[in-house]
């Protein structure tokens, strides 16, 4: 079981646009990792 998200620390950008291109913010490419942990740990 995953463990209780208690507070984020990093940064936040609003996007105050409609029909925002997520691709742009986060390639498809990076997405074809055989890891399903591999964005957690970038992030954190």
């Amino acid at each position: 079981m995953a463990e209780k998200f208690i507070k984020h620390t990093g940064l936040v950008v609003p996007l105050d646009a409609a029909n925002v291109d997520t691709d742009a913010i986060i390639p498809k490419q990076f997405f074809a990792e055989s890891d399903p942990y591999w964005f957690w740990r970038a992030s954190v």
